[in-house]
C-alpha cells in the first residue's frame, strides 16, 4: 500500500488547479467558434463519504472527501471531421482520515478522431490516459464500461492507443479493421503490455438482420521489476487467436438484439466466447443489457484471467434537464489462485439547471467475495455516496 502523510504544498497544488480552470473560462470563446474550433472548461466540486476507503476486508476506515475536478476541453467540428481531447484532474481532500496524503488523486486525458474523408470510409481512433491511486479505477477490458476488482491503493497508470478503419464494400457489405494497445504499469513493479489487433465483417442480408464474423488475436507482454538492469530475465508473454461469427437483428423498431460467440485458442487449450446484448429505446430514455465471456488481464497479474460479466443499464430521463442511469453489473474473474466475485448498483441523477450549471447526486455499492485457494473465503464490502455542483462554458 502506497502511502504519504498529507503536506501544506498539496493544498498550493489544489488551490493552483482550480485558478488554472477558472482562468480558462474567460478565454475568447468566438474567436475559436468561427474556424469550428472551440474551448470548453469546466469545474465539479463534490462532497463525498466512503466507508471503506482502503478497500479492506476487516478494520474499514471511512472519510468525509472534498473532491475539486477541473476539466479542460478542446476540439475541432466539421461536416468530414471531428476531433477532441479533453484533461481532467481530481484533487482530494481526505477530511477525516491522515494516511492519505491531499492533491491530485487522478489524472485523465482523452483525445479521439473521426474523419469520413468519403462515404463508405471512416478513420478513427482514440487514445486515453489514467494515472491514478485506485486500481478500481481500470476497467476490467480496456475500453469496457464493467470496472475492476477493488485492490489496495497503489499508483498505477494505463495508456490505450485505439486506431480503427470502416469500410463500405457495397450497399450489405462493410469491413473493419482494429487495433488496441494497452500499456498498464503498476508502481513500477510490473508492466503489462497487451495488443488485440481484429477484423470484422457485416453483411445486412434483410433490412433488420445481419450477419456478423470476425477474427482477433490477442498477445501480452509482461515485464516484472521493469526499472531493474536485469528486467528481460522477469519479462515473459502469452498470446491467443479468437474466431467467432454472430448475428443482429431488429426484433421491433426499439429493440435490436445482438449475439457473438466463437471459439479461443491459447497454448493448445481452447475456450468459448461470448457476447449477446439487448437494446430498448422507449420514450423517456433506454435500456441495454449485456452478457460477456472472455479473457482480460488485470494490474499487478502475470496472467490471463477467463471472466464473465452481467451488466445492465438503464437511462431515465424526467423532461429536458433531469436524468437518472442506473447500473447494476456482476463480473467473475477466475485465475490459477482463485476466483473473484464482483457485484456493484451504481445509481446516479443529473439535473441540469441552465446550459452552464448542473447538480449531480450519486450512490455506489460494491461486494466483493473473494474465494482464495490456500486461505479462508473474505469479502470486500464498499458504499460511497457523493453529491456536487458542476460549472461548464458550453461549447
Amino acid at each position: 500500500m502506497t502511502l504519504t502523510k498529507k503536506t501544506k504544498s498539496s493544498s498550493a497544488t489544489r488551490r493552483a488547479g482550480i485558478a488554472m480552470v477558472l482562468a480558462a473560462i474567460d478565454l475568447p470563446m468566438l474567436a475559436w467558434a468561427d474556424g469550428g474550433y472551440y474551448l470548453e472548461p469546466s469545474l465539479s466540486v463534490y462532497t463525498i463519504y466512503d466507508d471503506n476507503i482502503f478497500y479492506t476486508f476487516t478494520d474499514e476506515e471511512s472519510s468525509h472527501i472534498a473532491r475539486y475536478s477541473p476539466s479542460l476541453g478542446l476540439g475541432y467540428e466539421q461536416s468530414i471531421l471531428n476531433w477532441n481531447v479533453v484533461y481532467r484532474i481530481d484533487l482530494e481532500d481526505y477530511i477525516d482520515n491522515d494516511n492519505i496524503s491531499d492533491g491530485v488523486i487522478r489524472r485523465f486525458a482523452d483525445t479521439s478522431l473521426h474523419y469520413q474523408p468519403i462515404p463508405r470510409l471512416i478513420l478513427s481512433g482514440d487514445v486515453r490516459y489514467t494515472k491514478t491511486d485506485t486500481p478500481a479505477d481500470l476497467t476490467l477490458v480496456p475500453g469496457g464500461s464493467v470496472r475492476g476488482s477493488l485492490q489496495e491503493r497503489t499508483n498505477v497508470k494505463r495508456i490505450s492507443f485505439n486506431p480503427s478503419v470502416t469500410y463500405r464494400l457495397s450497399p450489405t457489405a462493410t469491413g473493419i479493421l482494429s487495433y488496441i494497445r494497452t500499456e498498464d504499469s503498476i508502481s513500477s513493479l510490473l508492466e503489462t503490455d497487451i495488443r488485440r489487433m481484429a477484423i470484422e465483417m457485416q453483411h445486412a442480408i434483410t433490412s433488420k438482420t445481419s450477419i456478423l464474423y470476425g477474427y482477433f488475436e490477442r498477445e501480452v507482454r509482461y515485464d516484472e521489476s521493469p526499472s531493474s538492469s536485469s528486467s528481460a530475465d522477469n519479462a515473459s508473454s502469452e498470446s491467443s487467436g479468437t474466431t467467432w461469427v454472430g448475428l443482429s437483428r431488429d426484433l421491433t423498431p426499439t429493440i435490436v438484439a445482438s449475439v457473438r460467440g466463437g471459439s479461443r485458442s491459447a497454448n493448445g487449450r481452447s475456450s468459448p466466447y461470448w457476447t449477446l446484448s439487448i437494446e430498448k429505446d422507449y420514450r423517456r430514455g433506454e435500456a441495454v443489457l449485456a452478457f460477456e465471456r472472455n479473457e482480460t488481464t488485470a494490474p499487478g497479474t502475470t496472467d490471463s484471467q477467463e471472466f464473465e460479466t452481467v451488466n445492465a443499464t438503464i437511462v431515465h430521463k424526467y423532461g429536458l434537464n433531469w436524468v437518472t442511469t442506473i447500473t447494476p453489473s456482476y463480473a467473475k474473474i477466475t485465475q490459477r489462485s482463485g476466483s473473484q466475485k464482483i457485484y456493484r448498483l451504481a445509481i446516479s441523477s443529473n439535473y441540469r439547471f441552465n446550459e452552464f450549471w448542473s447538480l449531480t447526486a450519486s450512490y455506489e455499492r460494491n461486494h466483493q467475495p473473494i474465494e482464495f485457494s490456500e486461505a479462508d473465503d473474505e469479502s470486500i464490502d464498499r458504499n460511497v455516496a457523493l453529491i456536487g455542483i458542476t460549472y461548464i462554458y458550453p461549447k
